[in-house]
């Protein structure tokens, strides 16, 4: 900086990026995932999300995490990306829609993640941000980013 100072700064890489999908039964219900998450008191409410693997396309990751988590699978539209934490951590977080829902023949839950679905209204999601009882920025970010481009195909 011109004053001399110098600041230390940590960048952390997770070697990989994410997906998140927002699952839309119709135009006024989501499809969500209901889980514990760590450090946290509580059930959360989320999208479903998850780490993009090896060799792995962002589009091909959507549709297996829209598969692991909810057992279902559906038509993915890309919606756009974001950076949750830009100054420290180089993830990317590709978003998805997903619409024609159908159950799929591949699903097979996570041994790991005791997760419930749930079909929730646009109003209830609201309530639900309103309480507090979805945390993470992912969810929060990709309702913002397709509220923006719902605008913009309306102009």
């Amino acid at each position: 900086y011109k004053n001399g100072k110098q600041i230390e700064r940590v960048s952390l890489s997770l070697g990989r990026n994410a997906v998140l999908i927002i699952p839309l039964i119709d135009d006024a219900r989501y499809m969500m995932c209901v889980q514990q998450r760590p450090g946290r008191a509580g059930m959360t409410y989320e999208f479903p999300n998850g780490g993009i693997k090896s060799k792995e396309a962002p589009k091909e990751a959507a549709q297996r995490e829209l598969i692991e988590e909810t057992g279902y699978e559906g038509d993915l539209h890309y919606l756009g990306e974001f950076y949750p934490f830009q100054s420290a951590l180089d993830l990317k977080v590709f978003v998805y829609t997903a619409t024609n829902l159908r159950s799929s023949s591949k699903y097979e839950a996570e041994d790991y993640e005791k997760i419930s679905v749930k079909k929730v209204s646009k109003q209830k999601l609201l309530k639900i941000i309103s309480k507090r009882k979805t945390y993470g920025c992912y969810t929060l970010v990709a309702l913002s980013l397709l509220s923006m481009v719902k605008n913009n195909e309306k102009k």
